[in-house]
Parts: structure tokens; sequence; C-alpha cells
């Protein structure tokens, strides 16, 4: 093989371990933006699935509230006007 064979083989060894170079490079930095989206997204979703946990024990625990007998009762006096049996009731005028 002559010089100048050399030199070509090598140069065009060169230019397509340049070319796969950028094409690595490039892949990896496209999936590092990816990557750092989805971790982003990731952490959106976690802190809106936390806030929807809190809201639900709320909501749970406004629902127990609403279940019992003197949560009724009260609302039944209050909103309903209504008294128990052997109860008097005085209305001012």
């Amino acid at each position: 093989m002559s010089p100048y064979m050399i030199k070509r083989i090598v140069g065009l060894v060169t230019v397509v371990a340049t070319a796969l170079l950028i094409c690595m490079v490039t892949i990896v930095v496209v999936q590092t933006v990816q990557l750092t989206r989805l971790n982003n997204q990731s952490r959106m979703l976690d802190a809106n699935i936390e806030m929807l946990m809190a809201t639900k024990t709320d909501l749970e625990n406004g629902i127990a509230e609403r279940n019992t007998a003197e949560y009724v009762e009260e609302q039944a006096r209050e909103n309903l006007g209504m008294i128990k049996d052997g109860e008097l009731v005085y209305v001012f005028e």
C-alpha cells in the first residue's frame, strides 16, 4: 500500500469516526434533555399526588364527621328547627 492510500484510509476513518462521535454526542444531549424534562414532570406529578392525597384525607374526615349522630342532630336543630320529644320551644318575637 502506498503512503497516499494510507493517508486516504486514515482520513476516511477519521471522518467516519468524527461523524459517529457527533451523532453519539447529539443522542446523549437529546436524551439528557428529555430525561431532565421527564424528571421535572415526575416531580410535579408527585407534588400533585401529595396535594390530592391531603385533599382526600380532608374530605374523608369531613364525611366521617358528618356521619356522626351529633352532627346530624345539630344540623336538624339549626337548619330544620327540629326538637326532641319532651323539649319545649320558646319563640321570641
